[in-house]
């Protein structure tokens, strides 16, 4: 780590992060419908007409997480260049995860002798707050995804 003197106070060099801030609200509503479909559509139009509206008392639970721009992934994907696995390593590290490990769960998601899921990210050390978007992208090349972006 690089630090400066400045005078009898050392000042270290930091890194800038973004981070995302995620509160989670939640309620459940009953509403009469012919369908489900026709009830999420009517819950729709309360939710916009802001006859439903979520407040301190619907709170469920924070994420605080690394801030992925999703964008910058679309590049990823639609580059022309290099295979599927390839496309999955560079997404894996620019979310977080480290380049070894990455190309590993890249490599072990493209065999057939390997099934890439939580427990597996878990027990290969990807921190907690990874796992979720990382299987994301994950499931995505496991549906054959990549290629239709």
């Amino acid at each position: 780590m690089n630090f400066q003197n400045e005078g009898s106070i050392k000042k270290y060099d930091m890194k800038t992060f973004e981070i995302e801030v995620q509160e989670i609200l939640s309620r459940v509503i009953s509403i009469e419908a012919e369908s489900q479909n026709d009830a999420i559509l009517k819950a729709k139009e309360m939710y916009r007409n802001e006859e439903i509206v979520l407040d301190a008392d619907d709170y469920k639970n924070t994420d605080i997480i690394p801030f992925i721009n999703d964008s910058l992934i679309q590049e990823i994907l639609q580059n022309k260049i290099g295979d599927e696995r390839g496309k999955l390593s560079e997404i894996l590290f620019f979310i977080g995860i480290p380049k070894d490990k990455s190309d590993l769960i890249a490599i072990e998601a493209g065999a057939s002798q390997t099934i890439v899921d939580d427990d597996y990210l878990i027990n290969i050390g990807i921190p907690s707050f990874l796992i979720s978007k990382a299987m994301n992208y994950i499931n995505m090349f496991y549906r054959g995804e990549f290629d239709l972006i």
